[in-house]
């Protein structure tokens, strides 16, 4: 059985344009981790000041080894600087659908 797919996103509200350009920094160190497929940092309409980092892991082992890494360790020392406690969420994705998914609930055959 193919090992489910484990995503970490970190939402946190932070005024300091720093702090924002440093997070932006540490996505690239973050994606040339072994097994992580994407890193982002994603910006929210209407609310400049909060941003979310999401990243998306081959396996909960490599997201597990990459909390371990200097860059994570460097990620929760930033986080420390956010105005509020940030949000953190780890989720593990068993299965992924995509654009045939809508199809299929808008009734639309292949």
């Amino acid at each position: 059985m193919k090992p489910s797919t484990a995503v970490l996103s970190v939402r946190l509200v932070a005024h300091d344009d720093e702090l924002r350009r440093q997070l932006e920094a540490l996505t690239g160190p973050i994606a040339a981790q072994p097994g992580c497929r994407h890193c982002a940092l994603l910006y929210e309409a209407g609310a400049h000041d909060a941003v979310t980092l999401l990243e998306e892991w081959d396996s909960r082992e490599d997201l597990d080894r990459h909390l371990r890494s200097e860059e994570c360790h460097r990620l929760l020392a930033l986080l420390e600087r956010a105005d509020r406690a940030p949000e953190v969420h780890i989720d593990s994705i068993a299965t992924r659908e995509g654009l045939e998914a809508i199809a299929r609930a808008r009734g639309h055959r292949d």
